[in-house]
């Protein structure tokens, strides 16, 4: 058996490999597709060269490396999709070709009440759609072909478990959730967690500081509120939070970004530390001092998750935020922002029913602090009733 651990993709690691400026490419996805793709032949060399000692006996792809399919399949490898989404975003996945035969409009311009039904699942609204694909540009037409391409593997391998999504890998499994079409095998090998937590470091770094403060709590006292790597908000937003986490009175943990920046490319390179007497109101830190944290960027999620001191969790609606919390067993108040979180929301709280929504607006802009302070009372009222 031949190991291989393949590294993230970060967009700073790619760049390199694309031609002219990354703000010429129209979105993330755009860059990430292109990249890979470019490194075809790199990919041919590697299998061609490890075969000759060690033959191949399967190869496992991110689902964004299927250009490389071509490449596996041309030397007669087995080829393994790793998704790393739910079982029902695959089932949704799949579906994007039916559902371009149905629409010939960019989703992002169509009704509010038109939707598109995943068979033996649920409808998901056109606004739900993945955001690289509200509109029919290059990423658009990369989930097409991805799409095309999945079921032609040897299976499919999702970071979920079954008793999570019954009914969506039920349906991969019989093919009932896109008739007409063969599924490959689908394994389900969640939940999968990133190996870096109990707040130390391998080398012994001390803990981080907001393990600190969660000791100083009372146990399930504190909201979490984190929105993943890529979870961003504009300075007008970040202060609606603020007035929200003010007026509600509950203890707080909140692990801040930096505003996007107005500069080109901004979108498509890492925020800085955020400058926190900059982007928050004055005197917030310092009236919220005896309830709350404020971390910049990063905490140790898994961690956080885990601690005593922990009660509930404002997330973006990742898939690993999701697998995380439910590992924890915390509750969800769920905010979705970017890729297919839209999607997730609809899973998890309408389909699945272990998490609140926050009721975003139609820029999905949360443009009032009471709704902050709603959601909290909501939250914290189902709380007292577990």
């Amino acid at each position: 058996m031949l190991r291989i651990t393949f590294p993230i993709c970060l967009l700073s690691t790619c760049l390199h490999l694309l031609n002219g400026e990354p703000s010429n490419y129209e979105d993330f996805e755009h860059i990430l597709y292109e990249a890979l793709r470019s490194n075809n032949h790199n990919v041919q060399q590697f299998l061609e060269l490890i075969s000759v000692s060690s033959p191949v006996s399967a190869f496992i792809l991110d689902f964004f490396c299927y250009p490389a399919v071509e490449v596996s399949q041309s030397l007669k490898i087995p080829t393994y999709f790793f998704f790393t989404s739910s079982a029902s975003t695959l089932a949704f996945f799949l579906n994007f070709p039916e559902f371009d035969k149905i629409a010939t409009d960019s989703y992002g311009s169509l009704k509010a009440s038109t939707s598109f039904e995943i068979p033996g699942l649920f409808s998901v609204p056109a606004s739900h759609m993945i955001e690289p694909m509200l509109d029919r540009g290059v990423s658009y037409y990369e989930f097409i072909n991805l799409a095309e391409t999945m079921p032609k593997s040897d299976g499919i391998i999702i970071n979920t478990f079954e008793s999570l999504e019954v009914k969506a890998v039920k349906g991969l499994k019989q093919g009932t959730c896109l008739p007409g079409t063969q599924i490959p095998p689908v394994y389900c090998i969640g939940p999968l967690f990133a190996n870096r937590d109990g707040g130390v470091e391998n080398n012994g770094e001390e803990r981080h500081e907001c393990l600190k403060w969660l000791d100083s709590q009372p146990s399930r006292s504190v909201v979490y509120l984190g929105f993943g790597s890529r979870g961003v908000f504009s300075k007008e937003q970040i202060w609606e939070i603020t007035f929200g986490l003010e007026r509600s009175g509950v203890r707080f943990l909140w692990t801040v970004r930096a505003p996007p920046g107005n500069e080109k490319g901004a979108k498509f390179t890492p925020p800085p530390d955020p400058d926190l007497d900059s982007i928050l109101p004055e005197g917030f830190l310092e009236r919220t001092k005896n309830r709350g944290h404020v971390a910049k960027s990063w905490v140790p999620q898994i961690a956080v998750l885990g601690h005593e001191s922990v009660g509930g969790f404002v997330s973006h609606c990742g898939w690993n935020s999701t697998l995380e919390a439910v590992n924890a067993g915390v509750p969800m108040v769920v905010w979705s922002l970017y890729a297919e979180q839209r999607f997730i929301k609809i899973l998890i709280v309408e389909e699945i029913g272990i998490a609140l929504p926050m009721d975003e607006n139609e820029d999905w802009f949360v443009s009032s602090s009471e709704r902050l302070r709603s959601e909290s009372s909501k939250f914290w009222d189902r709380r007292k009733g577990m």
